[in-house]
């Protein structure tokens, strides 16, 4: 396990396009996850009576730990095809429309890949919100790290999401993609301030 994440830095410190600065933010956000599953473990285990949603809590943070630790692999393979698209040939007429089809096709997943990594951002933070007023105290820095974490993995992913909508032709795609990440991004940074407040006032 140690071995891949080295092998994972070495590899996002190359002088190779991927992976890139999406990857890196599902692997922050997948952090984020698993200090939420280890806080909740935690504190389920020293509670004599812990909140009964919390082994959902954990199974949800779990799932979605799982979900990020994938997207850094998806992230940097949608960005291959990104490049394979531009890569195509355009001597003809045939051939350009063809390399501009496969370009937009790429663009959108290139674009949809980090804006799912936003969303599971915002459902670690969610479930932040949740631990927070119940945490055990000795886990309460971890949990403000989680959230630090999950709320940068978010704004991060959707710079990359930007990145890529720039590029691409649909103004429908395009506005519904500044539409969803502005949603994400207000609402992240609500659910980030709210759950740092709970934590500091328990500290």
């Amino acid at each position: 396990m140690h071995a891949d994440r080295e092998d994972f830095l070495e590899a996002l410190a190359s002088a190779d396009p991927t992976p890139g600065g999406g990857s890196a933010a599902a692997h922050v956000a997948a952090c984020a996850a698993a200090l939420v599953a280890m806080v909740a473990r935690v504190t389920i285990e020293r509670a004599d009576e812990p909140p009964p949603d919390l082994l959902d809590l954990v199974a949800t943070a779990d799932e979605t730990r799982a979900l990020l630790s994938e997207a850094t692999t998806r992230d940097a393979r949608a960005y291959e095809a990104v490049l394979e698209a531009l890569r195509r040939p355009r001597s003809t007429d045939a051939e350009r429309t063809s390399r501009r089809r496969a370009v937009q096709a790429a663009l959108v997943v290139a674009a949809a890949v980090p804006m799912s990594v936003a969303e599971s951002s915002a459902a670690v933070l969610r479930l932040i919100e949740r631990l927070a007023p119940v945490a055990r105290a000795s886990t309460l820095s971890d949990l403000a790290v989680a959230s630090h974490l999950a709320f940068a993995a978010l704004s991060s992913a959707i710079v990359n999401v930007e990145v890529n909508r720039a590029s691409i032709d649909d103004p429908e795609e395009c506005d519904r993609l500044k539409t969803t990440g502005e949603s994400l991004l207000d609402r992240a940074t609500r659910q980030h301030t709210a759950a740092l407040a709970v934590i500091e006032k328990r500290s």
